[in-house]
């Protein structure tokens, strides 16, 4: 991964791999659910699953590093900490 978990772990942080990836098909390998919102099902539900896998590793205390090839990853990354934050009591900022 051109460095990244090195550089992770060079800045004192304990690296865990998650060994289980989200696999979301690739539209080429996948209908078209609508036009105008191709491959919703498959975005919204590989999104669900990563918002709930980032909301579990807040709370395990773990810093949650997610790495995709799509900007999609961003909705399930956010709603999982936005998940972890509400229920902590606590605001959340996003930068």
């Amino acid at each position: 991964m051109a460095g990244i978990r090195e550089g992770i772990a060079g800045l004192g942080h304990d690296i865990r791999d998650d060994p289980q990836s989200i696999f979301v098909p690739i539209r080429e390998r996948s209908h078209p659910y609508d036009q105008k919102l191709r491959f919703l099902p498959e975005i919204v539900d590989g999104c669900t699953r990563l918002a709930q896998r980032v909301e579990l590793a807040k709370q395990e205390g773990d810093l949650p590093v997610v790495m995709g090839g799509d900007h999609a990853i961003a909705i399930g990354t956010i709603a999982g900490l936005a998940s972890y934050y509400r229920s902590a009591g606590k605001t959340m900022g996003v930068v």
